[in-house]
């Protein structure tokens, strides 16, 4: 009888402690998630037994804040901030939080908060209750990332700070919409490695303050912000596409335009299109400071570009290609690093779209290239420079000695300055300058054949 009461009683141990294991985390005390102290059992405890790991609900209770630290990588089914202002999780930096069920963010007016600094993870089917601005906070160093796969999913209302990133990773068959796009973003990363269906935002997404990076498209998918809705997206930063990228800024009816206020930079095989049959889409260089192009690969299709007035655009010794047009405004400046300088046609130069060069009187170009350089037939006869008021600077920092060529007969409508460099005239060619002129440390130089008009003011 005796040996029959102990088994029992060892057994009825046992079911208490397997009921402990499977029934929900309750916090007892602030502390690290990862320690069982604070989930009021060993410390530091067994994942899984002591502390949450995997599929298993948790809540933290009123007033504590739970910390996931940093390096550690923490997985739930679903989660409880109960109803306080000084309850809290906080994910450090380079922490995470993987979950797969619910995060709920309180049920009343004083609730507890998710304070990201290291990266939330939003799996398949995950939801957040509660999320507002000021309870669902993605710090400076954080990273909301929307690793839905099948369908699309919402974006939670969130506190963006500047700095932290919304992420999307998972898709790889859907091809809707996730809503919650309506939000002022800081960086946007678009990073679907395993994408196996095009993707539209159909005009939702208006602001990324920071910079907007598509990493991949897994090469043989589209990311596209639409397809029949107008679209206007104003980015803060910089636009990269990567090599595995494809941009696709209206693929259809749609009319689409990005205002960029930073660089735009596209690396090997793939990059900004136009994939719509008569959406027209537009990209403007609006920065405050100097913006940067460049590019390892050909623009596929159909891009107004355009370098708004008050704004510098630098091409180096990148071409703008494509089927589409390029416009300098009035006020615009825009510096050209190409050996060919500015040419007519689609194979030489800086500017090689298909369609209209466009260079507007009052507009600037600076010629900075690093070795020497030609201005281009662009300046010709029959050129889109020809005798347009544009005015010209020449900066070019070679030590070759003849550094920009005069390829035929150029008139220089605008203002002349030389700053360095040499302004050589060709064998048989006339440069005419109308406007003011004026040098610092540039020459002009040229041939017995060459001819210099001066029908302007200024000095040399």
């Amino acid at each position: 009888m005796r040996k029959l009461l102990l088994l029992s009683s060892l057994i009825g141990l046992i079911s208490m402690k397997v009921f402990a294991i499977g029934s929900p985390y309750t916090s007892v005390i602030s502390g690290n998630w990862n320690d069982g102290a604070t989930w009021g059992n060993a410390s530091p405890g067994v994942a899984g037994t002591d502390y949450p790991n995997g599929v298993q609900v948790a809540t933290i209770n009123t007033g504590h804040t739970v910390t996931i630290p940093s390096g550690y990588a923490a997985a739930i089914g679903s989660l409880t901030i109960t109803n306080a202002a000084a309850t809290n999780l906080t994910i450090a930096s380079t922490g995470s939080l993987s979950f797969t069920g619910t995060l709920t963010l309180g049920t009343l007016l004083s609730r507890g908060s998710c304070n990201v600094n290291g990266t939330l993870i939003v799996q398949q089917g995950a939801t957040i209750t509660g999320a507002a601005t000021t309870r669902l906070i993605i710090g400076s160093t954080g990273t909301y990332r929307h690793n839905y796969t099948t369908t699309a999913g919402v974006i939670y209302t969130a506190g963006w700070t500047a700095g932290s990133t919304l992420e999307f990773a998972g898709y790889t068959s859907n091809s809707a919409t996730p809503t919650g796009l309506a939000q002022t973003f800081q960086n946007l990363k678009w990073n679907c490695a395993s994408q196996a269906a095009d993707v539209y935002f159909d005009g939702t997404l208006t602001t990324v303050s920071g910079n907007f990076d598509v990493t991949t498209t897994n090469s043989s998918f589209i990311f596209g912000l639409t397809t029949s809705a107008a679209a206007t997206l104003a980015i803060g930063g910089n636009l990269t596409i990567s090599s595995t990228g494809l941009l696709d800024m209206t693929g259809g009816t749609g009319n689409s335009t990005i205002n960029l206020q930073g660089n735009l930079m596209i690396n090997n095989n793939d990059g900004v299109l136009n994939g719509g049959p008569s959406g027209i889409a537009t990209l403007n260089f609006n920065g405050p400071s100097v913006q940067t192009f460049s590019t390892g690969t050909v623009l596929s299709t159909n891009v107004r570009f355009t370098v708004k007035t008050g704004s510098t655009l630098n091409l180096g010794t990148s071409a703008v290609t494509g089927t589409g047009i390029f416009t300098l405004e009035s006020g615009a400046t825009m510096k050209v690093g190409s050996p060919d300088g500015l040419v007519t046609g689609t194979t030489l130069g800086n500017v090689r779209v298909s369609g209209t060069h466009s260079y507007t009187a009052n507009g600037n170009i600076i010629y900075n290239g690093s070795v020497a350089q030609n201005l281009g037939n662009e300046w010709g006869a029959g050129g889109a420079l020809n005798a347009v008021s544009v005015n010209l600077e020449i900066a070019n920092s070679s030590v070759s000695g003849v550094t920009n060529n005069i390829i035929g007969s150029t008139n220089v409508v605008g203002n002349l300055t030389l700053t360095t460099g040499s302004l050589n005239i060709g064998n048989s060619t006339t440069l005419n300058i109308q406007s003011i002129f004026a040098s610092t440390s540039g020459t002009i130089g040229g041939s017995s054949n060459s001819s210099l008009t001066f029908s302007g003011s200024g000095a040399l």
